[in-house]
């Protein structure tokens, strides 16, 4: 009765000896498969990939002002992290927390939802790509006024890190 119930979810290859693809060949297979979910997982991989250079980039920039003239900080969770004077922490975080989504997304890619929160985050870090290209051409406009600026600031949210 139990080998029964075994052999019911357990890989046809395997029951007949063959070995199982290897992750590669699987990929492979991926992106020459025509099935839906075969699309829809082609579709969330780039996704992960977009989500995830966009995510360097947005971390990048932020270490690169933070190490610089300052910044105001709007996420209280990387305000907490850098407030320490390290820039390690907030690597971190950011990382695991790409990380996290994406391999939640990929956990649950069966599903339509999941390829609509790829989306979603993709959307969202196309949004704060356009607020850093803002950012910098209004940065650009300030010159020698940021240094005027910070030397005022005495905000809990303006972040500066000392090298």
């Amino acid at each position: 009765m139990r080998c029964g119930r075994q052999a019911s979810y357990m890989d046809p290859g395997k029951l007949r000896g063959e070995m199982a693809p290897s992750p590669i060949a699987a990929l492979s297979g991926l992106w020459t498969a025509h099935t839906p979910e075969a699309g829809r997982v082609r579709r969330m991989l780039l996704l992960f990939i977009a989500i995830g250079l966009m995510s360097a980039t947005d971390l990048a920039l932020t270490l690169t002002y933070m190490n610089g003239p300052g910044m105001l900080e709007a996420n209280p969770i990387a305000r907490l992290l850098v407030n320490q004077g390290e820039t390690a922490p907030l690597a971190m975080y950011k990382a695991l927390t790409v990380i996290i989504a994406c391999l939640s997304m990929f956990a649950v890619r069966r599903h339509r939802r999941a390829e609509l929160c790829a989306w979603g985050c993709t959307a969202v870090l196309i949004m704060l790509t356009f607020h850093w290209v803002r950012y910098n051409a209004f940065v650009d406009t300030l010159g020698a006024d940021v240094t005027a600026v910070t030397c005022q600031v005495d905000q809990p949210s303006w972040l500066h890190i000392d090298n």
